[in-house]
C-alpha cells in the first residue's frame, strides 16, 4: 500500500497526492528521499510549477530551479537567489522557519497563496513541499521540493515585469505527516 497522507480539504487535491505517493516511491522505505532517487520524468508533467531548493539555514535558502509558472508569476527567474531576499521582509522569519521545519523535522507541507481574481484577493494557487536529502551521505544542505499549481478558474499569468521582494507567503499553511509527526505551526 502507498502512502496515506491526512489532507486539510482546501489541499485535498488529485495533483497533490499523486505527487506525494511519486516521492513516497522515490523514499523507497526510508522517511525522506535522497535527490539521486529522483527520477523526473515520474514529475514530468509538473515540472514547469516545481521549484528546488537548497535549505541551508534560517538565512540562506538557496533556489536551485525556478520553473517557468513562478517566472510568470513574478516576472523574474529567481535561480541562485536567496529566496529569502525576493520576499518581503516583514514574512522572511516565517518563511525560514516554515522551510526549515519541512527539512528537518521532517514533514511535508500544503498551503495556498492569495492573488487578484476578478478585482479581488483570492485563494489563488495550492500547493505542496517535501524534503528531499541532497546527496548520500545526508550532508547538508538539505533540499526542498515545491509544486504549486493555480486553482480552478485562476489563470496562469502572463509574464509581467515586477519588483524584486515581491514573492508571496502562503496564507494557509499546514504540515503534513511524512512519518515523523509534524512540527509546530509557524505563523
Amino acid at each position: 500500500m502507498g502512502f496515506q497522507a491526512d489532507l486539510p480539504a482546501f489541499a485535498d487535491r488529485d495533483e497533490i497526492r499523486e505527487l506525494l505517493a511519486i516521492w513516497y516511491k522515490w523514499a523507497d522505505g526510508k522517511t525522506v528521499p535522497n535527490r539521486e532517487q529522483m527520477n523526473l520524468r515520474d514529475i514530468s508533467k509538473y515540472l514547469d510549477c516545481v521549484m528546488l531548493f537548497d535549505v541551508i539555514s534560517h538565512a540562506e535558502i538557496n533556489i536551485r530551479y525556478f520553473a517557468s509558472l513562478y517566472m510568470d508569476y513574478f516576472g523574474a527567474d529567481y535561480t541562485g537567489r536567496n529566496y529569502l531576499e525576493v520576499t518581503e521582509p516583514a514574512l522572511r522569519e516565517m518563511r525560514a522557519a516554515r522551510m526549515m521545519n519541512v527539512v528537518s523535522h521532517p514533514c511535508a507541507a500544503v498551503w495556498t497563496t492569495l492573488g487578484k481574481h476578478e478585482g479581488k484577493m483570492q485563494e489563488y494557487t495550492v500547493g505542496l513541499s517535501v524534503p528531499i536529502i541532497a546527496c548520500e551521505k545526508g550532508l547538508k544542505p538539505m533540499q526542498m521540493l515545491q509544486v504549486c499549481f493555480p486553482l480552478a478558474g485562476r489563470e496562469r499569468p502572463s509574464f509581467s515585469d515586477q519588483p524584486i521582494a515581491n514573492v508571496t507567503v502562503a496564507n494557509n499553511h499546514m504540515y503534513v505527516d511524512i512519518g515523523a509527526g509534524v512540527p509546530q505551526t509557524v505563523s
